[in-house]
């Protein structure tokens, strides 16, 4: 009775979304499935006997759920989340309601969509409305969705800061688990946005005068993407990468850094860069994003180092970047783009610099960056080893041994005041709690650190290829960041002479380009 309907629905899904039609025939026996009439005469679904619409009028209920939604945004701009598909109700109520506006429709069973195509003509809907479909029992891909949809969906558009969900309670409630880890994920993506929105909000001044104190910088730095173009045609081979964040586990790591160093390229985030002169270690990169002063003492002592590269923000302090510029020795420093819109002006003036992706910490930039480095090498099969990205609390330490955090609270205790104040107070300024360790046992955390575990995961999802190892894991579990051990990273062959001739090789030829 439908048959035309449905194939000419299936047609369009294969145009807009790519979607194979064996994805929909493998649901097709999965639940007992009957559609039923209602006194309203639009058709209601029933799934095991459950009716998932209203079985008086289905219309009128989805009508009635948007209208809450929308007033529960508060006038923003938004998108919306369907959670569940059903025959569609809701979607057509959404898109009536607010024309033009981003759907992200959620369903897991493909059988119940595939009811929903079998009963009416959908074509002209997916092609007129900017529609993003996941369809199937991966939650954790909601992340790549909601991305999608609040940069404009199918249709482009402006960008949109607001998921606004419209839930169906039946379907959620049949699917309890999957719905609840989207929901999860929802709002682990919505904390991050604010965050970022916060932290926009917090240091716009700040960035706009290190921006226009570091005007230099813009015609005399080279951008990252250049500095990954030479690599890409230097095709030198498939080096190992490791990675030092700066949580307490990097005590741990400090009696191999030597050996460690002979074997791969050292990229290190500034907060770690006391660890490395302890260590008497020189990394071959040191990434730098935050635009404060106090971040800035993190690199005192550091910027000396003429075998390490440095990757700044173009809107770091200007103490920073300013000897690179006054002794004219930038063969080894580059810049990535600024997230501020003051940043992206003045790059239509004087060149893209490149983006690496910020979410908050400096240790996502620096994963980032490690990522495009390891794309450029063709590593391959090479693992990205990781170090003291512990986002916790691991034995109630709050930074590793010598951090400049903890040399200055000792300088600036006394004795109504001891740094074990500072410490209690740098762990308490959010409320902690006990969530599971990559070591088995609980640690403590806070929704800070929570956050970018989020940020990471996701990453990682995005990122198959690269594939993160995990060193001296003594902080919180991150799915996707799987333990190795020191013996496999010690494993690796001496490469340190070939490592430093295929990078100064590249430092000299970008040198030579400007």
């Amino acid at each position: 009775m439908h048959k035309n309907v449905y194939i000419k629905n299936v047609q369009a899904l294969r145009e807009i979304f790519k979607i194979p039609q064996s994805v929909l025939e493998d649901g097709e026996k999965e639940n007992n499935l009957e559609i039923k009439d209602t006194p309203s005469g639009f058709p209601s679904l029933s799934v095991n006997g459950r009716f998932i619409h209203s079985s008086r009028d289905p219309a009128k209920e989805a009508n009635r759920l948007v209208e809450a939604a929308i007033e529960n945004s508060n006038g923003e701009n938004f998108f919306f989340v369907l959670l569940g598909f059903g025959l569609g109700y809701a979607a057509k109520a959404a898109a009536t309601a607010k024309p033009g506006c981003t759907l992200l429709i959620i369903e897991k069973r493909p059988s119940v969509f595939r009811a929903a195509l079998e009963q009416a003509d959908w074509s002209e809907f997916f092609k007129q409305n900017r529609v993003i479909l996941m369809l199937g029992p991966r939650p954790e891909a909601v992340f790549t969705a909601l991305n999608a949809a609040s940069a404009g969906g199918n249709g482009g558009g402006d960008f949109c800061k607001k998921a606004v969900v419209v839930k169906n309670r039946v379907q959620t409630a049949l699917d309890e688990d999957f719905y609840s880890d989207v929901e999860k994920n929802i709002a682990v993506w919505r904390n991050k946005n604010a965050v970022n929105l916060a932290t926009a909000a917090k240091f716009s001044k700040r960035w706009t005068r290190n921006l226009q104190a570091n005007m230099n910088a813009f015609q005399n730095v080279a951008g990252v993407d250049r500095f990954f173009d030479v690599l890409t045609k230097e095709n030198g081979g498939a080096f190992p990468i490791l990675l030092l964040a700066a949580g307490p586990s990097l005590d741990k790591i400090a009696p191999y850094m030597s050996e460690l160093q002979k074997r791969f390229i050292i990229t290190a985030v500034d907060t770690a860069s006391a660890f490395l002169r302890r260590a008497g270690v020189e990394s071959d990169f040191l990434v730098s994003a935050d635009p404060q002063y106090w971040n800035s003492r993190h690199l005192d002592n550091a910027l000396n180092s003429k075998k390490t590269a440095y990757i700044f923000d173009l809107a770091v302090y200007p103490t920073v970047l300013r000897p690179f510029l006054q002794k004219n020795s930038l063969a080894r420093v580059f810049c990535y783009s600024s997230n501020i819109p003051q940043a992206a002006a003045l790059e239509e003036r004087f060149g893209k610099k490149g983006v690496l992706a910020a979410g908050g910490s400096v240790a996502t930039t620096a994963w980032d960056f490690c990522r495009r480095l390891q794309e450029s090498l063709d590593a391959r099969a090479s693992i990205l080893f990781i170090c003291a990205l512990d986002l916790a609390y691991p034995s109630l330490k709050t930074h590793y041994k010598g951090s400049f955090f903890e040399e200055r609270s000792h300088c600036a205790s006394n004795r109504l005041y001891p740094a074990s104040f500072a410490y209690f107070r740098a762990m308490h300024a959010l409320p902690v709690f006990l969530a599971d360790g990559a070591a088995g046992a609980q640690v403590y955390t806070d929704a800070r650190l929570n956050l970018y575990a989020g940020w990471f995961e996701d990453a990682m999802r995005r990122n198959q290829r690269v594939k993160c190892g995990g060193l001296f894991m003594q902080g919180l579990l991150i799915k996707g960041l799987n333990p190795v051990s020191l013996e496999e990273a010690l494993a690796k062959p001496v490469l340190r002479p070939q490592i430093d001739d295929f990078l100064d090789g590249a430092f000299k030829k970008i040198k030579c380009e400007k």
